[in-house]
């Protein structure tokens, strides 16, 4: 259990994330299947430590481009969203922003992304303030993606709204 811990600090640091980036692709990738290999609701301290890992990754620009192209990220994501550990949730919801609401990154997720949103809407009503707050967040950000061009909302009247405006169903990409 010592490497992602060991590769947190790695991925803290710019040079860090340059070194994984470049020459670990596999560690990264075999975080990734492992994310999905642990059973929900189990060995909830290992995988936040994995997301915060990627989320360091993330931030490199050749980080996040290959984040962006990894089918299997991608789906994992929405899985680990559905985790009834909230900060499992939380820490796959600032993933999921770091990598997925950058303009960059969008063409990537255009065929994803609608399935993500019924659970980040959810999550708007969390008993957690910190996952609530997050899941308002991402639901504006991608307001304001669908108001610059970003993004093609179609919306629903049967979701409730959320900051006055009614959520999304179904998004699509415009760029």
């Amino acid at each position: 259990m010592w490497m992602p811990i060991y590769s947190i600090d790695v991925a803290a640091v710019p040079c860090g994330r340059d070194l994984l980036v470049n020459l670990c692709q596999d560690l990264l990738e075999t975080w990734i299947c492992l994310l999905g290999s642990i059973r929900p609701g189990t060995c909830s301290r290992l995988r936040v430590v994995m997301l915060m890992c990627l989320y360091n990754v993330s931030i490199n620009r050749k980080g996040l481009s290959w984040l962006s192209q990894s089918l299997p990220f991608i789906s994992q994501l929405q899985i680990l969203l559905t985790d009834p550990d909230l900060e499992v949730c939380l820490h796959t919801m600032r993933l999921f922003q770091s990598v997925v609401l950058e303009s960059d990154s969008l063409r990537h997720f255009q065929n994803e992304l609608h399935k993500f949103m019924p659970r980040i809407m959810e999550l708007s009503h969390s008993r957690s303030t910190e996952l609530q707050a997050l899941a308002c967040e991402l639901l504006e950000e991608m307001k304001r993606l669908e108001k610059e061009g970003w993004l093609c909302v179609t919306h629903n009247a049967l979701f409730a709204p959320v900051g006055g405006s009614v959520l999304p169903t179904m998004l699509c990409f415009r760029r």
